[in-house]
């Protein structure tokens, strides 16, 4: 015979009450949550200003090697060169910006929080790339700074 001093395995909710949880679990969840959320939104926000400022290096690259490229290549049988404008880089056709073939023009754009300093055109002489302006293109922002340097022989170093 069974003894009915054993403990039941599982309770039997009683009628009328519903479980939930308590006034005091959720402060300490939505603490806990808070606390969380506190700490990591300033490291993704820096992640993010770090990642715009890393990305219009990379741009900056591209575009330069690219219209050394197309100078190089002697297409249009024409020097190309890049123009740093106010949020955008430019490739541009001619011995100049300002002697420019503007129907030509290739912008990319790059971040109105990022401040660039410098050379602010740089053209490719046609067949050997050669640049008519060396010297570093400085990229920076509040948290940091990064430098593209094009040299005498057109070598592009960053």
């Amino acid at each position: 015979m069974k003894s009915n001093t054993s403990l039941p395995l599982f309770r039997k909710p009683v009628v009328g009450r519903t479980r939930g949880f308590t006034l005091l679990e959720v402060i300490i969840s939505t603490t806990i949550l808070a606390v969380i959320m506190g700490t990591a939104t300033p490291i993704i926000a820096n992640s993010y200003i770090n990642y715009r400022i890393v990305t219009a290096q990379q741009d900056l690259v591209s575009v330069l090697r690219k219209a050394q490229s197309l100078a190089i290549s002697n297409q249009y049988e024409s020097p190309f060169g890049v123009a740093v404008a106010s949020g955008a880089y430019v490739i541009f056709r001619g011995p100049s910006y300002a002697e420019r073939l503007p129907a030509f023009d290739e912008e990319i754009s790059y971040s109105g929080a990022i401040t660039v300093s410098g050379p602010t055109e740089i053209v490719f002489a046609q067949l050997s790339g050669r640049p008519n302006t060396t010297g570093t293109i400085s990229l920076s922002n509040r948290e940091l700074n990064k430098d593209v340097a094009v040299n005498e022989e057109g070598r592009i170093n960053w």
